[in-house]
């Protein structure tokens, strides 16, 4: 071999020692950053602080384990996730309005509407709501479209299961702050029209025997955790959320929490 040809291979190979060197650092120093910023959202997302509201049986409760349905799921999906969380109970609407404006990271549980469509993000329904409505002696409507004409009383905060969507407007709306002044209202004849969830025990009072449930057969209504869509972090943390949710699917948790209540809401009705 001659004196160049050693000299070439000399080079070439110090050449791709160098470049080969230069490409392991480089890979190093883009694997710290990936764990740099890995380690920088943990810590965005170590705890949160969510909203909620109250009285809304079985899915919010104080007297319930956990406070309610829907809490026990929530508490389980961020215990899953290790994130430290602190639940404020607000007015419905408060806690809605909080959350738009990223006061607090959610809040629990809501039904989608359009006009949330614009500022919220969904995670994967956490519970369904089996609908009842509930109506005075007046009413004879045998189909949804058929209610049009009757007025209806929602819970400030409140929004109505998705089949009623087509047939409410501001004209056949009125509210009260619960859903037993709605029935008070409806009792009194100030509304035709209340939806309730099936689980409410407020049904079974004797002051609202003479009302009825119309035998009208409606979807049962998923509950969402949202997050502001303005939120720095509010996909990340639907994304994290529905991952932790599909965890407590799979490793059985979310089906103990719902044979839990299951199981409690029997007792109740036949006490």
């Amino acid at each position: 071999m001659s004196e160049f040809s050693k000299a070439f291979t000399t080079f070439t190979v110090r050449s791709l020692s160098i470049v080969l060197a230069l490409i392991v650092m480089l890979l190093a120093n883009l694997s710290h950053a990936k764990q740099v910023q890995i380690t920088e959202k943990a810590v965005l997302i170590s705890s949160v602080s969510l909203a909620t509201g109250s009285r809304y049986s079985p899915f919010i409760d104080k007297k319930l384990p956990n406070g309610g349905w829907s809490a026990s799921v929530i508490k389980a999906v961020f215990k899953q996730l290790n994130i430290v969380i602190s639940i404020d109970e607000l007015p419905w609407s408060r806690a809605l309005n909080s959350t738009k404006a990223n006061i607090h990271y959610g809040a629990f549980p809501f039904v989608e509407t359009k006009d949330r469509n614009n500022d919220f993000y969904y995670s994967e329904p956490i519970n369904y709501v089996p609908i009842e409505i509930i109506a005075n002696e007046k009413v004879t409507a045998t189909t949804v479209e058929e209610l049009q004409k009757y007025s209806f009383c929602l819970p400030y905060g409140y929004s109505s299961a998705s089949d009623f969507f087509t047939i409410l407007s501001p004209q056949n709306i009125t509210h009260a702050p619960t859903t037993r002044d709605c029935l008070n209202k409806a009792n009194n004849g100030w509304a035709d029209i209340v939806l309730v969830n099936q689980y409410n025990q407020v049904l079974h009072e004797n002051r609202y025997t003479h009302l009825k449930v119309l035998p009208i057969s409606v979807q049962h209504e998923p509950l969402f955790f949202i997050v502001a869509k303005s939120h720095p972090q509010g996909k990340n943390l639907i994304t994290l959320f529905n991952q932790g949710l599909k965890t407590i699917k799979e490793n059985n948790v979310l089906n103990e929490i719902n044979k839990q209540y299951e199981a409690l809401l029997n007792n109740l009705s036949s006490g």
